[in-house]
């Protein structure tokens, strides 16, 4: 077994890295900032690299956070910053050609360009919604001040800069590390494992976009019939929608959200040869990210809709299912 599948090998190599950055910084660092980010960026570890990056843009959100008092920083940066990641991956994979030509490995290619499409449909998704707006704030976080998802208010500027901004952040890296894992196994050649991937990769994308449009599409008419002074009828007077695809999951979206992540696993298990490899770790906090925000999404919704209640006991959660009738009072 290749040594780069423990992880042990990796951290202390990123370690390593890490202390000769610090020896860097003396005060005469001051007069060659170029060249020592050009020589950091080249000499490091791709994911040493990638981790500095990732903890100036930690605390660049946090700064930022705090003296706008929006937690939803992070939330903004959510669709671009793993797409910077992998393109990183495959930037950096080129400078391992011994021979000095510029060879591209196929397998990170094809990565990053269903990273790149993921990062692209869910950065329209949250424009149109308007969350690129200067003051647009995730609607839970303002529940989360008042003490409604458990954590005490008490702690929530310890919470805004360990879990909001770093840790949050440290995560869209971490979800990336199946990248990395193909970055340190370039070359190898691609397998059939990669065609599984390739095709989960897009079915999970095919599925978000779908939920994400009907979503959208109720939303806008829901309002617009409102405005309208119109009587609200079905899923528009219930307020939530049960249909299409919110027939089979009550979060279809989320669900195939995660999937992705899964699949794009499956690229590091193709390149490493390991079935169960060290890079899905950040997968696996993803889905325990998902599973927190998740039930704090439908305590909301229940609290706000008397009728939603019944629309949780007959129809899945998060995996798409059979759905029973559910029972409207």
């Amino acid at each position: 077994m290749s040594s780069d599948h423990h992880i042990g090998v990796v951290l202390d190599r990123v370690a390593a890295d890490l202390w000769f950055v610090y020896n860097q910084l003396t005060p005469g660092a001051l007069t060659r900032v170029g060249p020592l980010l050009r020589d950091i960026y080249y000499d490091l570890d791709a994911l040493s690299t990638a981790l500095l990056i990732c903890l100036a843009v930690a605390t660049l959100c946090h700064t930022i956070s705090t003296l706008t008092r929006n937690q939803s920083v992070v939330d903004k940066l959510w669709s671009i910053l793993p797409v910077g990641y992998t393109w990183h991956f495959l930037w950096r994979s080129h400078l391992r050609d011994l021979q000095g030509q510029l060879v591209v490995d196929p397998r990170l290619v094809l990565i990053a360009l269903l990273v790149t499409v993921w990062g692209s449909r869910l950065t329209f998704n949250f424009w149109r919604k308007g969350g690129y707006a200067l003051h647009a704030e995730d609607y839970r976080w303002e529940v989360v001040r008042q003490g409604g998802s458990g954590v005490p208010v008490s702690i929530l500027p310890v919470f805004n800069l360990f879990f909001v901004s770093f840790y949050q952040n440290i995560l869209l890296l971490l979800i990336t590390l199946p990248v990395y894992a193909a970055w340190r196994h370039a070359g190898t050649p691609l397998n059939r494992i990669d065609a599984l991937a390739f095709l989960l990769c897009s079915g999970f994308l095919a599925l978000e976009t779908a939920a994400d449009h009907q979503m959208w599409n109720f939303q806008v008419a829901k309002h617009a019939k409102a405005a309208a002074g119109k009587r609200l009828t079905g899923d528009y007077g219930r307020g939530f929608l049960t249909s299409g695809l919110f027939a089979y999951s009550r979060h279809p979206n989320f669900f195939a959200e995660q999937a992705f992540w899964a699949s794009i696993y499956l690229f590091g298990v193709a390149a490493s040869g390991s079935c169960i490899h060290w890079s899905g770790l950040g997968v696996l906090q993803l889905i325990a990210l998902f599973h927190f925000s998740t039930s704090l999404t439908e305590d909301i919704t229940a609290r706000k809709y008397s009728k939603y209640k019944a629309y949780q006991a007959s129809t899945s959660r998060l995996v798409p299912w059979v759905p029973g009738k559910p029972k409207w009072r």
